[in-house]
């Protein structure tokens, strides 16, 4: 299962991962919404959502948007 961690406020379903440039936590690419989360066993429950990385092409690193 690539997707890992789930936000309930949101329903959002996604990987973790951190910041290339400043080490905070980021949501790697693709996270989906889950609306039935109590048929996925061993999802990792957050309170808070972190942001979602996205691929600075001049560094070449994933990084989140205050380092964009």
């Amino acid at each position: 299962m690539e997707h890992t961690h789930f936000h309930p406020a949101s329903k959002t379903w996604f990987t973790p991962e951190t910041c290339e440039t400043c080490g905070g936590p980021i949501q790697a690419p693709n996270a989906v919404q889950l609306f039935n989360p109590e048929n996925v066993p061993g999802l990792i429950y957050v309170a808070v959502l972190p942001v979602e990385g996205a691929f600075d092409e001049t560094t070449g690193k994933e990084v989140c948007e205050s380092c964009w």
